[in-house]
């Protein structure tokens, strides 16, 4: 219950103060020219006061949704649950270099890379594919799966033959040789022929 004191109180351009003060019960309300002024926590709230702390905490709850919903976009953009199963089809002449093999170990070719070279300052290496059965002559159909995505749109794809030398060090070959350019959609299937 709110109880007057008969002290007074000076006027001021602060319109919520009173000609008397006000001490507050638990709670009391109280009519004063036509505001209803309510005590809360030991002190005189009014009705501006109390549109100002539920404006706060409105302005909070929106910030923290928007921010939750963009985290969340953002996980579900960047996860694999909306990646493309792309399908990658090659040749490649064993000829001039055969495969590695238990009797040639070195100076041959060790395995395949697929590799996104959108970006050919930072090519990035998808999968590391090994060399067929029967790996003599020419071979056509070397073939592998792989999801890809995101990043969704246009990307280049590149196949890499990988050699060892005799040395044991790997060289690989242009990446620019067996390249090929597709429109990666979510969840799409797709197949890419070099």
């Amino acid at each position: 219950m709110c109880r007057q004191r008969l002290s007074p109180v000076s006027r001021s351009s602060d319109s919520r103060k009173s000609y008397l003060s006000l001490e507050c019960g638990a709670t009391a309300r109280l009519h004063k020219r036509g505001k209803c002024l309510v005590c809360k926590r030991g002190r005189l709230d009014t009705h501006t006061d109390r549109m100002n702390r539920m404006g706060r905490k409105l302005a909070i709850s929106s910030i923290l949704t928007v921010g939750g919903a963009a985290i969340l976009y953002w996980g579900i953009l960047h996860s694999k649950s909306f990646a493309a199963n792309v399908t990658t089809s090659w040749s490649y002449d064993y000829g001039p270099l055969s495969a590695c093999s238990a009797a040639q170990p070195t100076d041959c070719i060790d395995h395949f890379e697929v590799q996104d070279i959108t970006h050919q300052d930072k090519p990035i290496s998808i999968q590391s594919v090994d060399n067929p059965a029967l790996a003599v002559g020419k071979v056509d159909g070397i073939t592998t799966k792989f999801r890809y995505g995101p990043p969704f749109g246009q990307v280049t794809f590149s196949v890499i033959a990988v050699k060892r030398e005799k040395n044991g060090r790997f060289i690989t070959s242009n990446p620019q040789a067996a390249r090929a350019t597709a429109a990666i959609h979510p969840r799409a299937r797709m197949s890419v022929l070099f």
